[in-house]
C-alpha cells in the first residue's frame, strides 16, 4: 500500500514548485524550461523542453501572453521597452521585419498596425499615438 504521507508531501512540494516556477500552459513543463532546455543533464533537460518561443524575452512562453498591437512585451503598457522593440523590427515600406519565423506573427501583430507586412514610419505614427509613457 502506497504511503499516503508521502504522496501527500509529494502533491504539496509539487504545488509549491509550480506557484514559485509557474507552468502558464498547463503541459507540465516549467515556463523557463518551454523555452530553454539549459545545460544537458540539467533541470530543464526534459522531454519536451525547448519548444516554446520567447520572441520578447520576458522569460514566459508566447502562447501564454496576449502580446496586442503596440504592446510587444504584453505588460498592458505601450512603453519605452516596447519602443526599443519596435526599433529592433522597423525596416520601412515593403521589407519584412527582420525577425526569426517563429516570432514574424508577434512582431507583425504588434507593430505592423496598418496590416500591410512592414513595420514602417507609417506604422511608427500610429505607435506614437498608441504610447502610455515610460
Amino acid at each position: 500500500m502506497p504511503d499516503l504521507a508521502v504522496a501527500n508531501t509529494y502533491s504539496d512540494n509539487v504545488s509549491v514548485l509550480l506557484h514559485l516556477f509557474p507552468d502558464c500552459n498547463g503541459n507540465g513543463i516549467l515556463d523557463a524550461c518551454d523555452i530553454d532546455c539549459g545545460p544537458a543533464g540539467g533541470p530543464c533537460d526534459v522531454p519536451g523542453c525547448g519548444q516554446s518561443a520567447d520572441c520578447n524575452g520576458n522569460r514566459l512562453p508566447d502562447e501564454c501572453e496576449a502580446i496586442t498591437p503596440g504592446d510587444f512585451d504584453a505588460d498592458g503598457q505601450v512603453d519605452l521597452d516596447d519602443f526599443a522593440a519596435f526599433a529592433t523590427y522597423v525596416a520601412g515600406p515593403g521589407e519584412a521585419p527582420l525577425a526569426s519565423p517563429e516570432c514574424l506573427d508577434a512582431v507583425l501583430t504588434a507593430f505592423d498596425f496598418n496590416g500591410d507586412g512592414d513595420v514602417d514610419l507609417a506604422d511608427f505614427a500610429t505607435f506614437q499615438a498608441a504610447f502610455t509613457g515610460p
